[in-house]
């Protein structure tokens, strides 16, 4: 579950750190100050997650668009 505190940091994450996963699955810490893994996909991210011993319930996960993406009606 998405929490306030999340919304909030999330919203307030510095656009510079997120330029770094453009084009990567990211996992922030569930309070969202911070992003704990990234990977190129969403298996894989599974997989460090897995590996580090993180619990679904500790991350939220996030696809960092690349600047040239476009989103369709359907993943709106």
């Amino acid at each position: 579950m998405i929490s306030a505190e999340f919304r909030a940091n999330r919203q307030n994450f510095p656009e510079a750190e997120l330029e770094k996963y453009r084009g990567h699955w990211v996992a922030f810490r569930a309070d969202g100050r911070s992003i704990i893994a990234h990977a190129a996909t969403i298996e894989d991210l599974q997989q460090r997650l897995a590996e580090q011993s993180h619990k679904p319930d500790e991350v939220v996960v996030e696809r960092v668009l690349d600047e040239d993406s476009c989103l369709g009606a359907e993943e709106l």
